[in-house]
């Protein structure tokens, strides 16, 4: 019996602890699928410049990208698909983060950075939490990352102890069969079909 009631907090709880990311993953899973329009608009953008002496060198570009965004003290991800220099030797890269987009340009000729700062709005924010891990120079980040790995693995407890808690109680088993089966049976057939059709 105690055992029982252990279970049953079990999958109470965790089913809390998961509910707020839970219902992130979700909803963030229908705007990637369809794009909803309000969540496309452009947040505020501001743009300034910071003095910053670096030399040129062979550095490779990613490298390069990293040196400037952490001698900035900026947080975030370079993308190696939108870096070039310009035909005056200015160096552009873009930064990517959850809240914000980083257009830069660093000019070797005068030592200046300029920054181009795109605010995302509360949407975009939020549907960037799907799948955000680690962001390099925001260790708050890391804290997300952990809580949605531990929600997978809490998840799966609740999962094994809501089948396990229906298995052991009074409740008609003929029906919670026939719909744990037929879930499965019907999950796996779509599974395939994907697979064959594409």
């Amino acid at each position: 019996m105690h055992m029982r009631r252990l279970l049953v907090n079990i999958h109470y709880f965790g089913g809390l602890a998961c509910f707020w990311y839970l219902i992130v993953l979700g909803v963030s899973s229908l705007h990637f699928n369809h794009r909803f329009s309000f969540g496309e608009d452009p947040g505020d953008t501001i743009q300034w410049s910071r003095p910053l002496h670096l030399q040129p060198n062979d550095t490779a570009r990613q490298d390069l990208s990293e040196t400037i965004r952490d001698s900035l003290a900026l947080a975030g991800w370079p993308l190696f698909w939108e870096t070039r220099f310009d035909s005056t030797g200015v160096y552009h890269f873009t930064l990517e983060q959850p809240a914000r987009r980083y257009l830069i340009a660093y000019s070797f000729n005068d030592y200046n950075a300029r920054i181009t700062e795109i605010r995302k709005n509360f949407w975009q924010v939020f549907v960037s939490l799907h799948g955000a891990g680690e962001v390099p120079n925001a260790p708050v980040m890391t804290v997300w990352m952990w809580y949605s790995r531990l929600t997978i693995v809490v998840v799966l407890i609740s999962l094994i102890t809501g089948i396990y808690i229906w298995m052991i109680g009074k409740r008609d088993k003929k029906s919670g069969n026939i719909v744990l089966i037929g879930s499965l049976f019907a999950t796996l057939l779509w599974m395939a079909f994907m697979y064959l059709h594409g």
